[in-house]
């Protein structure tokens, strides 16, 4: 279902494995997503400690499973939620802050023009972890649905998204990925 609601999985997993030429390894690739992405989708509270022990035992199984998938293994795929790993406080504070960028319509729709850093993006990278997130954050759903395609198009917003949980850590003074603008 929520493969579904991102609007199909195949055309995001394409980016991850566009440089692999192997076709089973990208149907082992792809199978392996469709089976954890519905892992995910079916735990019922995912806010709860069960449902993080349940999250935190589904992804470390799907790290271990994309690591051996020759030729895919190597490709980052994004996994880890943005407060996963930080000191408490601070995941306390990004959790705050990325759970409210749901709210903030003009945040998710800006240009690129508009931005004042760099991101190397790859939806296909971070699908994952937008399905998560998806899961985690019902605003955040709601937002999706209003905005894309009528307002945005999905890579823009997912772009524009993640742009800002870096943006919020930079703030923070976390290590964050952006880049300087050329």
């Amino acid at each position: 279902k929520l493969q579904q609601e991102m609007g199909g999985a195949a055309s995001y997993f394409t980016a991850v494995v566009e440089e692999v030429t192997d076709l089973e390894n990208v149907t082992m690739y792809r199978q392996l997503e469709d089976d954890y992405v519905e892992q995910i989708s079916k735990i019922e509270d995912i806010e709860s400690d069960h449902g993080q022990i349940e999250l935190s035992n589904i992804l470390k199984e799907l790290r271990v499973a994309l690591a051996e998938i020759p030729g895919v293994g190597d490709k980052l795929v994004y996994t880890s939620l943005p407060w996963e790993g930080l000191p408490r406080d601070a995941a306390k504070q990004v959790k705050k802050e990325v759970y409210s960028l749901a709210k903030d319509e003009l945040s998710l729709t800006v240009t690129k023009e508009e931005l004042e850093y760099g991101l190397r993006f790859n939806i296909g990278n971070y699908f994952i972890l937008a399905t998560i997130l998806l899961k985690h954050d019902r605003n955040l759903k709601e937002m999706r649905e209003r905005l894309v395609p009528s307002e945005i198009e999905e890579d823009d917003f997912w772009f524009n998204y993640f742009y800002q949980i870096e943006n919020i850590k930079k703030d923070l003074g976390l290590q964050n990925m952006l880049l300087p603008l050329e």
